[in-house]
């Protein structure tokens, strides 16, 4: 919010947060923006979001009906930031990959989408056979509600049974057609747990809320906290199987107590995913580990993608750490206090949990694995 009055005050974007994130040739083309100073626009929004620290939307916006979002996977956390701040009704845009149209939404406030079996050729790899080298597949008329289902795509273009790693949750059937819903990428499951994207969030959000009343360090006050960003790394070691979890949240977490942390978080884990709290009562997996992070990790973590090759438009966080460099990255960020060098050390050395590996392209039908 100050970023947007300093900016509007200023007719130009100058106190832009994610100016840094930007490429050089972007930045600039950023910093040239300009526009008209509204010095009595931004006094109305401050005293907006001084008299309503939450829900402020339809004050700023009193003639906004809707909104069109999207809200699945990596974007449940802008979603639910748009809940907190503006009382609106949402249509979910459309269902689409760069393979083709996929499905449309099936009516306001909801992340159901219609297929769209018109676009392309549906098939579905039911969840309990998606590890498989030959995963049988079924049809659109033979989706069960309430199950989930890997979707492989064969489209006019001459994409041949293709898997596009997408999950997808039957929530209804249309006739001999389906309406789904995004439930996780099949690369971003947790092997440890098979814990999805969404459960993750959901468990670290649950935690976060937990931390200024349960997890506060002795003689420390923690505000309430907001999440930035996370990532997860699947660690087998001599010592065992476990999750490290990497946490940045606003405004920062230098008055909680790691060990306290992870405890909520782990409790939190057992609590969206009853696979992995009957693995922890098994004592097949440890406890999660916390690490906090200092304020800005995940902008620096976003440049390093991009200085690896990543564009500027496509560099995302990733979920499951699987490369050294980010985690030695994320290591160094911590705000556990040890010498950085020890910790990157230590980072590269200690390696993570070999994910459940791919099936294997081979001769027709296979189903044809995304790279």
């Amino acid at each position: 919010k100050k970023c947007l009055l300093a900016d509007l005050r200023a007719g130009k974007l100058v106190a832009c947060p994610y100016m840094d994130e930007l490429d050089d040739h972007d930045r600039a083309i950023v910093k040239q923006i300009a526009f008209r100073p509204d010095p009595k626009r931004a006094a109305e929004l401050e005293a907006i979001f001084a008299a309503h620290p939450t829900k402020w939307g339809r004050f700023v916006w009193p003639h906004c009906y809707g909104m069109c979002v999207i809200a699945g996977g990596p974007m449940a956390d802008a979603y639910r930031a748009i809940q907190e701040f503006h009382e609106v009704r949402c249509i979910h845009g459309m269902y689409m990959a760069s393979e083709g149209l996929l499905g449309v939404p099936e009516e306001f406030d909801s992340a159901d989408y219609l297929v769209a079996p018109s676009a392309a050729f549906w098939e579905f790899i039911p969840e309990e056979n998606m590890a498989e080298a030959q995963p049988k597949t079924v049809l659109l008329h033979e989706l069960e509600v309430g199950k989930k289902y890997e979707l492989v795509l064969t489209t006019a273009s001459g994409l041949c049974r293709y898997r596009m790693s997408d999950v997808l949750e039957v929530s209804k059937k249309r006739g001999r057609s389906a309406t789904v819903r995004f439930a996780y990428r099949n690369n971003m499951l947790l092997f440890i747990g098979k814990t999805t994207e969404a459960q993750a969030a959901e468990a670290i959000h649950s935690a976060l809320e937990r931390f200024p009343a349960e997890a506060a360090l002795p003689g420390k006050t923690v505000p309430p906290l907001a999440l930035t960003n996370f990532s997860i790394d699947e660690v087998v070691d001599q010592s065992g199987t476990r999750y490290h979890v990497f946490v940045e949240a606003q405004p920062d977490l230098s008055g909680v107590d790691p060990a306290r942390a992870a405890v909520l978080l782990d409790q939190a884990f057992g609590r969206v995913n009853p696979e992995y709290e009957d693995d922890r009562k098994r004592k097949e997996v440890q406890q999660a580990q916390c690490f906090l992070l200092r304020p800005d990790t995940f902008k620096d973590v976003r440049a390093a993608v991009i200085a690896h090759g990543a564009s500027s438009s496509q560099a995302k966080i990733p979920r499951v750490v699987k490369k050294d460099w980010i985690r030695s990255l994320l290591h160094q960020r911590s705000l556990a206090g040890s010498d950085p060098t020890a910790l990157a050390q230590w980072a590269l050395e200690t390696p993570a949990c070999a994910p459940t590996p791919s099936p294997s392209p081979s001769v027709a039908p296979a189903v044809v694995q995304k790279m």
